[in-house]
């Protein structure tokens, strides 16, 4: 089991700091697989495969990579999202990759 009471709610709050949007069902399932008894690991990593900016507009396309470690066995999931990114995340991203919005 990967945690329980403060723990679940802590991992949980990671997941929606990462992804705002989470419906109900979503949360759900996320509660489940942290109150899991036979996960013994969880591993997450999110890129950015393409960012395209265009103005004060910017479009990037997120790559998500899930491992799930169950009863011994890893199970891997992918998955490419398209995303609209704030006015604050333009500017770190375009900090980080060297370049600056008129």
């Amino acid at each position: 089991m990967l945690g329980s009471g403060a723990d679940e709610l802590r991992q949980l709050g990671e997941v929606r700091r990462l992804l705002p949007n989470l419906t109900q069902s979503e949360e759900r399932a996320w509660r489940k697989l942290f109150a899991a008894a036979n996960v013994s690991a969880i591993d997450a990593t999110y890129f950015v495969d393409q960012l395209i900016v265009d103005g004060q507009t910017a479009r990037a396309h997120v790559v998500s990579d899930l491992s799930v470690t169950k009863d011994g066995k890893t199970d891997s999931k992918q998955r490419t999202e398209a995303v609209v990114l704030s006015c604050v995340l333009i500017l770190v991203f375009n900090y980080f990759l060297g370049s600056v919005l008129p």
